[in-house]
């Protein structure tokens, strides 16, 4: 499969570039010729959209085509990572597709390309130490390889291999940094590993940030740890990081899960009060913790900032809100959203008229 798809994309170039002449003579200037799609011809002839022009490889006009790969290239290399997706996990038959970028002289932005958009876990080590050793130049002691092999990992959510790849990193002497943090945070099986990690990073040089911080208070969310959260949450404000709306989502859901509903409304203002534009899951979210608590009032406000922003509300979000005005006894309330699912098109359940 491998030579099969080598060859058919041999005509394809795999880096779009332009030659700088040597500056020994004028008489031995090296240019070259390269056709570009221009949709805006000079010209003001009708002739086709494709035009060849000569671009002198020193002057500022050739900036805008040096290192941007063509979308033949593109689809070259995303060809590369579906066929390792499919491969098994030997040297053998990785090096068999990856021969086609040539030896020692695959360039660093095209091995990121390809371990980026890969999704199997057990071909993506594989993958990285084949590519490791033949890129040409390396930028960042090869921390973006690494982090993107990561990648692959965390959208399998499978951190003991992660963490194989992790120590491997640091065996071979390349530093980590807040991404590499980060990923493997967001994989972590327990919040006490996820808090190891965080503790680690000031050793290897490196602040948590804003997202570093966002993947631990998601992770003490996921098993209910509100108080680890909020302590969080406060520490992030006193190093000056705000938070964004992922995080503060977060800690929507916690007061939820650790019933504190009361805390809710005091985040959302200072969410508002630092510029962070709520989304449908701060309103969702903000709408179940309000109607568990039966804070109505704050519930039904919620909701009509939704309805003016254009939001949909979900049939299951009606739902909560008919049962608690039920519970607290707001009927005129009720009446106008039941007549307001109704004209939405989302269609009642049989106990919503009761």
């Amino acid at each position: 499969m491998a030579s099969r798809l080598c060859s058919s994309l041999s005509n394809i170039p795999l880096f779009l570039s332009i030659s700088t002449p040597s500056p020994i003579s004028s008489n031995n200037r090296n240019f070259k010729f390269k056709t570009y799609s221009l949709h805006h011809p000079v010209t003001n002839s009708s002739s086709s959209p494709k035009t060849k022009i000569w671009v002198n490889p020193n002057s500022a006009k050739s900036k805008p085509f040096r290192n941007k790969p063509s979308n033949s290239k593109t689809s070259f290399l995303l060809q590369l990572a579906a066929s390792l997706d499919s491969c098994d996990p030997t040297q053998q038959q990785v090096s068999a597709i990856l021969n086609c970028l040539g030896d020692n002289n695959v360039a660093e932005q095209d091995a990121v390309f390809i371990l980026d958009n890969m999704m199997n876990p057990k071909t993506a080590p594989v993958v990285l130490r084949y590519l490791r050793d033949k890129i040409k130049y390396v930028r960042y002691n090869r921390v973006v390889l690494y982090n993107v092999t990561l990648k692959v990992f965390r959208k399998c959510n499978d951190f003991e291999g992660a963490q194989e790849v992790f120590d491997e990193m640091l065996q071979r002497g390349v530093k980590p940094d807040n991404i590499t943090f980060t990923t493997m945070i967001k994989m972590c099986p327990i919040p006490d590993k996820a808090l190891e990690l965080f503790e680690k990073m000031p050793g290897f040089g490196c602040e948590p940030d804003a997202m570093t911080f966002s993947a631990l208070i998601k992770m003490f969310v996921l098993f209910g740890n509100y108080d680890a959260c909020l302590n969080k949450h406060l520490e992030m404000r006193s190093l000056g990081l705000k938070p964004n709306v992922e995080t503060y989502n977060s800690l929507l859901i916690a007061t939820l899960i650790g019933k504190r509903q009361w805390q809710a409304k005091t985040i959302y203002q200072e969410m508002i009060s630092n510029g962070v534009s709520p989304d449908f899951k701060t309103y969702s979210t903000l709408l179940r913790v309000y109607a568990s608590a039966q804070y109505d009032q704050d519930a039904l406000c919620v909701y009509k900032e939704m309805k003016g922003k254009g939001m949909d509300v979900t049939k299951d979000l009606y739902n909560m809100l008919l049962a608690m005005c039920a519970k607290v006894g707001t009927n005129d309330e009720a009446l106008e959203i039941f007549e307001d699912m109704k004209s939405s098109g989302t269609c009642p359940q049989s106990a919503n008229p009761s």
